[in-house]
């Protein structure tokens, strides 16, 4: 997530030529689900506590 948060904000072309090209699914999957993973790995080093989503097939 650093690497993507430093090539948007320096090299935005580079950026967009990633999502442009035929493997674009993966880096979407990724950016997609990196918000709810954050908030589940936080949680659970805060509280001791392992929190899982609902697998969503």
């Amino acid at each position: 997530m650093h690497k993507l948060s430093e090539i948007s904000r320096y090299t935005p072309d580079k950026l967009s030529k990633h999502f442009d090209c035929q493997h674009n699914w993966l880096l979407s999957e990724f950016v997609s689900s990196a918000t709810a993973q954050f908030i589940d790995e936080i949680s659970s080093e805060l509280t001791g506590h392992e929190f899982m989503l609902p697998s969503r097939n």
